[in-house]
């Protein structure tokens, strides 16, 4: 299973196009960003970027993965949620 961590994480990701500025805007060490990515592959069982000399670029599975994630989380209101459990430890209000 994976974490909405991680689904923010590999959005700001693909948003920003580096996981330093991923780590820096979600105030995070690199190595943690570096982290969920990697367990997010893992999980999803598919790589998600292609690494070479120290730049990350997105796979074909990464660009239609991101796309969804997008689609899904705005109705939904995730974006609110990640951030919020992610300062708190807790989503907020009653899931129905």
């Amino acid at each position: 299973r994976y974490s909405l961590d991680e689904i923010d994480t590999f959005l700001t990701v693909m948003e920003l196009g580096t996981v330093t500025a991923a780590a820096a805007r979600l105030n995070l060490s690199k190595s943690v960003v570096s982290r969920r990515i990697t367990e997010f592959e893992t999980t999803l069982g598919a790589a998600l970027f292609r690494r070479h000399a120290g730049r990350i670029v997105p796979t074909e599975t990464a660009l239609r993965l991101a796309e969804r994630l997008r689609k899904a989380r705005r109705p939904r209101g995730l974006a609110f949620i990640t951030r919020h459990s992610r300062s708190s430890g807790k989503a907020p209000g009653v899931l129905r």
